[in-house]
């Protein structure tokens, strides 16, 4: 069925060195679902997609997608193989290539004719074919991250962990363009872990939001129970906190 869990997090701990970075973080991902992760700074958001992503081996606990290990203290599936698509705040595109070349780069190794096609169909949903010819320097800040999202969702990943993509675009254009991904990434039922500052948006489009402080999970919840019925008061403080800000 659909409601099983597709990515598992079993009691994952990091230390590096004697230091704690996480300690006994447990949670779940069904398939086509959006999850944010929510925290202060240094609480250890990152490193939970890094571990995600392979770039960094639990020193305990384990992660199975499918019920297929990928990480545990003695097993590392190397991160080019676990097709989990990354991505990161300063997603760097190819200067030397074009808007089209760089979402081709992806798919490069197949037939002309499906990479035809499918560059049909993404460019028109990313409404990226009037600038297919450009090159990144003629590209606004948005545009690029359009770009940077049709290069990693061609490749079709299992899961798309994201880490505060949006945060150097300024608040207005970041709404616009996250509610425009989440709407993609959500008709295309991908299965998503979102780092975010902006708890705002993690309300609005999650399924699921985890809150972390100082590398524990203090709440796993709908965005709703989060809201209205925080567990403790470090989570009434930290989710309250937006109803105080006044927004420019």
């Amino acid at each position: 069925t659909m409601s099983k869990s597709y990515l598992k997090l079993n009691s994952l701990n990091y230390k590096i060195g004697k230091k704690k970075i996480l300690e006994n973080i447990s949670f779940s991902l069904k398939k086509a679902e959006i999850l944010s992760i929510i925290g202060p700074s240094g609480s250890g958001k990152s490193t939970i997609l890094k571990i995600i992503a392979g770039l960094a081996q639990p020193t305990m606990g384990k992660i199975s997608l499918n019920n297929e290990i990928l990480s545990s203290e003695t097993v590392l599936v190397p991160t080019g193989i676990r097709n989990i698509g990354l991505m990161f705040q300063e997603d760097v595109l190819f200067p030397h290539y074009n808007v089209y070349k760089n979402i081709e780069f992806g798919i490069k190794d197949k037939s002309l004719r499906y990479r035809e096609k499918v560059m049909k169909k993404i460019l028109d949903e990313f409404k990226l074919r009037h600038l297919a010819d450009l090159y990144p320097e003629r590209l606004s800040g948005g545009e690029k991250q359009r770009v940077a999202l049709a290069r990693i969702l061609i490749t079709k990943p299992k899961i798309l962990l994201m880490d505060e993509p949006f945060s150097s675009l300024d608040y207005n254009l970041s709404k616009d363009i996250s509610e425009f991904t989440m709407k993609l990434l959500r008709e295309n039922k991908i299965s998503v872990i979102f780092v975010t500052h902006d708890i705002r948006s993690a309300l609005r489009v999650s399924d699921k939001i985890l809150l972390i402080n100082k590398g524990k999970v203090i709440q796993n919840d709908t965005p709703e129970n989060i809201y209205n019925r925080p567990h403790n008061e470090f989570a009434a403080r930290f989710v309250g906190d937006i109803n105080k800000i006044i927004i420019k």
